[in-house]
């Protein structure tokens, strides 16, 4: 081979993929860049092997404390090994399909802590992250707090009857006809027992009482007869004439809530001794008597410096209360400070999730929109700031999903140590991702993470693909996650476990459906490639998290919950504008200010503010956006503007000075009025606001924009399921670089437009659901000359402009300063149909099928006779690998001509394959290659001649566990296993364009 071969081929884009390029780079052709070694603590190689900080972590699940301490440490090499980077780890015992002694093994217990202290020193040994959730499963629990005790989560309950004008009621108070929220029978144990709150009579406005719907009570005639209560027992006449009377007792009561993994029941076996109960979320007890158990039972000494050794966590899963209404023994008081005026006579408009009764002239919306502020407050004073305080105390952090319940959710991710959210909740692209991400960049610390339960997908258990995760990581990763936290990893064995071993959600309550994906780890045959995997979301997660996050607009939010108050119309990000959410909490923070026209400059610098048919605004935030508009922000009111503050007290007077300043804010310069969604877009560009990644044309490619003292770092994700082809107008200056988030190679782009300051233009094709990262880096190192525009695919090859064509013609490329060079590009050899191949399969089957606890881990591995293939076809309609799973392997030999020289490379086309793959040509790996994409870039390892190619593909353990445990996966249909194509080499040539 040439020399002139050698050189071009040791540069050559070997790893790249169509699927997911940007026109005008050259793959692999790593050219020295982005080394800054000891800036910022950032490492030369921080992008090519990030370290296990920037890298995706595994939820891990322990079947509580029945576990081997050889084991965990074996599990945890097991995931430093795959590449990543810490693990959370979460008891999931399942007292249902398989009952422990909990005295033995439970949450707490001294096996607990052994095995906990053997997996942070491992985690240590291997420089990985660690954390553990707060208590045994979720809500947080505590052993021994009961559901009456001070500490036991509470709700708000009632019962009534009705009493006819002037008529006599003498008896018991009334109690609720409900069971306790979080119990399956009425008669717990230990039992629930009320409280009596208020107990008022009221007059109704009806003759009779609606069958369905709130009940109005006439204005003025509630009494309270709390104080005429014995012994649990009132007599009371109602007065005469009139409709009827109703007697309204609000009672305070434990939810009696458990923690059991799947139903809840207290009858099934506890995951502790003594049983846990939920905790009180809005008290400060609640939060006090999680901290006393961990000092007390489970922060041992050793356990402490472990997890201040591997930068620990205490972890908090989402709020998943189960109660009629939220009530903490302490917000009567809480309410009148907070919001200035009694709430107990207005109870029976706050009662349950529906109003149960209305006033005439009460504006129940704006009541309970205060019972909902002060839950609120009273979760983020009385619990999270109690967390954050005694995690920071300790040398540790606490991390938590803050949603669920009515919580401020901005507020508590600008708060709290570091925010998650979960794929399964939130979805794909998702503005519930935007909000926690809107947090953390208001928190003052930019560098702080926002991490996603990544991949929980319902009922597909054992057949989710990496394909789906993937896809799934892009969506929200876009949407501000930069640290996956997979769902999940499963420890080895637990009593009555069946092959392929424990996982607490597949099957999910007791072989009822195959469960919540996935159970990673060895077990899978997929974990062969798991490196490759990765490999892509330990650099994609490192760009990520690089400076801080840099976003355009801000939305005004106002709802207590984790999926409303979004804006809904899409033009926006399609012309390329990133979003995000804040809170009227979060616009209280220091970092809320406007300078030189940028909302919170010293985070993400907002470009612009828009306020989205916001019916009503506290006055005080309406007060703030005036001031942003009055220092330069321009801002967008859509729809009709605020009239009306979300409060009951002061309503009146509050409302008019309101619209005052609402009227104040409308005459800025500053801000516009749009109609309707739609219309924002248009009053972006009259006031000049302009995406940091704005887009030639609407396309569904959506931005991320990442900012450090090195350079701008954008990830640009095709949300669609078709793939895209536009120019990108990039926000900053330098010189364009890809950074290949599958192989680590820096890459300088050859085709760009610098010409307008303060920007550079590039061309990217993005494949469906894929991504590519980009970044402008002032002093990067690139060749002299690059291409503006071209109807050919340009590149570089070393130094050396080229032209990339899979045909034969003459291509225009357009240089700096309006020159133009024309590139002939000789003869390309037709495109290879790929039909012929050898298949040999290697089947994974359980040793044992009936065999429990460790043995039930145990695979055979067969490997299958040779399948000479004439055409490539998914393995179940192959007779001998209809229910086969495992790993297969595809061969085939292509010849080239004799004169296949430097000039020449070529793709291969896969076509359709599952699950993941890797590609080796001549006996040389070849990648890793993106697993979104099946189109390879071979060129480097082609030779004239007889070439051969192997394909290796792993796939998932559905198709055997149909019937090796057909209840319950014999509902599922067999996948698609393996290379289905159709397969094809399309050679190209390479051209030196003359500059």
């Amino acid at each position: 081979m040439s020399s002139n071969i050698s050189r071009r081929r040791l540069l050559q884009a070997g790893g790249a993929t169509a699927g997911a390029t940007l026109l005008g780079t050259s793959g692999l052709a790593a050219v020295p860049a982005f080394a800054h070694t000891g800036s910022g603590g950032r490492s030369a190689d921080w992008f090519t092997a990030p370290d296990a900080a920037t890298r995706a972590q595994f939820r891990w699940w322990w079947p509580g404390a029945h576990v081997d301490t050889n084991e965990i440490a074996r599990e945890v090499h097991q995931i430093a090994d795959a590449g990543f980077g810490g693990f959370e780890i979460a008891d999931v015992y399942d007292s249902v399909s398989a009952p422990m002694d909990p005295a033995v093994y439970g949450w707490g217990t001294p096996r607990w802590n052994a095995a906990v202290e053997t997996a942070l020193a491992t985690a240590k040994q291997r420089g990985l992250l660690t954390s553990i959730t707060i208590g045994p499963h979720w809500p947080s629990a505590v052993p021994g707090v009961l559901p009456d005790s001070a500490a036991g989560a509470k709700e708000l309950t009632h019962g009534r009857a009705t009493v006819e004008a002037g008529a006599s009621f003498s008896g018991p108070v009334p109690l609720p006809t409900t069971s306790p929220s979080g119990t399956s029978t009425a008669n717990p144990n230990p039992p629930v027992s009320p409280v009596l709150v208020r107990l008022f009579a009221a007059q109704v406005t009806t003759a009779t009482l609606p069958a369905s719907g709130p009940v109005e009570l006439v204005q003025g005639s509630l009494t309270d007869l709390t104080g005429r209560v014995a012994n649990g027992a009132v007599s009371w006449t109602a007065p005469a004439g009139g409709n009827p009377w109703v007697l309204i007792a609000i009672w305070q009561r434990g939810t009696g809530q458990i923690v059991n993994m799947f139903d809840g029941n207290p009858n099934n076996s506890p995951v502790s001794v003594p049983q846990a109960y939920v905790v009180d979320h809005f008290g400060r007890e609640g939060a006090d008597v999680v901290v006393r158990h961990w000092e007390r039972d489970l922060l041992t000494a050793r356990i402490l410096r472990l997890l201040r050794d591997t930068h620990g966590s205490i972890f908090e899963d989402s709020l998943e209360l189960k109660t009629v209404k939220h009530w903490t023994p302490g917000l009567p008081k809480e309410f009148q400070r907070r919001r200035g005026y009694a709430v107990e006579p207005l109870l029976p408009i706050v009662l349950a999730a529906t109003p149960q009764f209305t006033y005439p002239g009460v504006d129940t919306t704006r009541v309970r929109r205060d019972y909902d502020q002060t839950l609120s407050d009273l979760w983020i004073d009385n619990r999270l700031k109690v967390f954050v305080d005694w995690t920071e105390s300790r040398g540790l952090f606490y991390k938590n999903q803050g949603y669920g319940t009515t919580v401020d959710v901005v507020l508590s991710a600008a708060l709290t140590g570091q925010a998650e959210g979960e794929s399964l909740g939130f979805g794909v692209v998702s503005d519930g991702f935007r909000a926690l991400a809107s947090g953390r960049d208001l928190s003052g610390h930019p560098d702080r993470k926002i991490s996603d339960e990544l991949g929980a997908f319902s009922n597909r258990g054992y057949r989710t693909t990496w394909q789906d995760m993937l896809e799934t990581a892009n969506g929200n990763f876009v949407s501000g996650v930069n640290e996956a936290v997979l769902h999940g990893f499963a420890y080895a064995a637990a009593p009555g476990t069946l092959w392929p071993g424990f996982a607490a959600f597949s099957p999910f309550r007791n072989n009822t459906s195959i469960g919540f994906a996935e159970a990673w780890g060895p077990r899978q045959p997929t974990w062969k490639h798991i490196r490759d995997v990765s490999g892509y979301l330990a650099r994609t997660q490192a760009v990520l998290q690089a400076g801080k996050n840099t976003v355009d607009l801000a939305f005004y939010r106002q709802d207590f919950n984790r999926s409303g108050g979004y804006f809904t119309d899409t033009s926006l990000l399609r012309a390329g504008y990133s979003t995000g959410y804040l809170s009227h909490g979060v616009l209280d923070l220091p970092t809320a200010v406007v300078r030189q026209r940028r909302l919170a400059p010293a985070g993400p610098s907002y470009k612009a503010f828009i306020v989205n048919n916001q019916a009503t605004m506290p006055l005080k935030v309406a007060k703030q956006i005036l001031s942003f508009a009055r220092d330069g922000l321009p801002i967008i009111v859509v729809g009709t503007p605020p009239g009306a503050v979300p409060g009951y007290f002061h309503a009146a007077a509050d409302d008019a000075a309101l619209q005052l300043v609402v009227a104040q804010l409308l005459a800025q310069p500053t801000v516009k009025q749009a109609a309707a969604s739609g219309d924002v877009l248009a009053a972006l560009q009259s006031l000049g606001v302009r995406p940091s990644a704005a887009n030639a044309r609407a396309a569904d490619v959506y931005s991320v924009r990442r900012r450090d003292d090195h350079a701008d770092y954008y990830f640009l994700h095709n949300i669609s399921a078709a793939a895209e082809e536009l120019d990108v107008s990039l926000e900053g200056d330098g010189v364009p670089h890809t950074l290949d988030p599958w192989t680590g190679a820096i890459t300088p782009i050859a085709r760009y437009d610098d010409t307008q300051r303060g920007r550079v233009t590039v061309h990217v094709r993005i494949g469906p659901k894929d991504a590519i990262l980009v970044a402008l880096q002032e002093r990067g190192k690139a060749p002299s000359v690059h291409a503006v525009t071209a109807d050919v695919d340009v590149r570089y090859d070393g130094d050396r402009l080229v032209a990339r064509s899979s045909t034969a013609g003459t291509f225009t490329v357009t240089l700096p300063k309006g020159r133009t060079a024309k590139v002939a590009v000789p003869g390309v050899p037709a495109p290879i149909p790929l039909t012929s191949w050898r298949l040999s399969v290697e089947d994974w089957q359980p040793t044992n099928p009936t065999a429990d606890d460790m043995a039930a881990t145990l695979t055979t591995k067969t490997t299958l006779p040779t399948l000479t293939l004439n055409s490539l076809q998914p393995w179940p309609q192959l007779a001998d690998l209809q229910d086969a799973s495992g790993i297969g392997t595809y061969t085939t030999t292509v010849t080239l001509p004799a004169d296949w020289n430097a000039d020449l490379g070529a793709t291969l086309s896969l076509g359709e394959v599952l699950d993941t793959f890797r590609v080796t040509v001549n006996g040389t790996p070849v990648g890793p290659v993106n697993q979104l994409s099946t189109t390879v870039d071979i060129g480097r390892w082609l030779k004239p001649g007889a070439n051969t190619i192997t394909v290796e593909v792993a796939t998932t353990l559905n198709n055997r566990l149909r019937i090796t445990r057909p209840t319950p996966w014999g509902g599922q249909s067999r996948q698609a296993y393996g290379l289905v194509g159709p397969a094809m080499l399309t050679p190209y040539r390479e051209t030196q364009i003359r500059t």
